[in-house]
């Protein structure tokens, strides 16, 4: 527990002393928490969602949509993505063409 406590603090952990005094059937419960740790710190370097220029949430409510559709000369950003066109659409969600920069490829959204 007290390591579960100082990832949620941002804490270091000793992570040779947790795994020096957990026992066999901890040892699997710490890999779990030192992933944890991992991604709390990755979280935690990224930056803040106001970086972005605008969400596709944003864009929705925005003037350049029209009629439920996006305007070719304002593309919407969402994170990293850049929203390329609608593909479809249903009960729960829209779906989107989306270029990933980082992957160098269209995805959907």
């Amino acid at each position: 527990m007290e390591v579960a406590v100082a990832i949620g603090d941002g804490s270091v952990v000793d992570w040779v002393g947790v795994e020096s005094r957990s026992e066999e059937a901890e040892r699997r419960l710490v890999a779990d928490l030192r992933l944890l740790e991992r991604i709390a710190s990755l979280h935690a370097s990224l930056p803040p969602v106001a970086v972005f220029e605008r969400s596709l949430h944003d864009s929705l409510r925005d003037p350049a949509v029209v009629g439920g559709s996006l305007r070719v000369d304002a593309p919407a950003i969402w994170g990293p993505l850049t929203i390329v066109e609608p593909i479809g659409r249903g009960t729960y969600a829209d779906v989107y063409r989306a270029h990933d920069p980082r992957l160098y490829r269209s995805v959907a959204l």
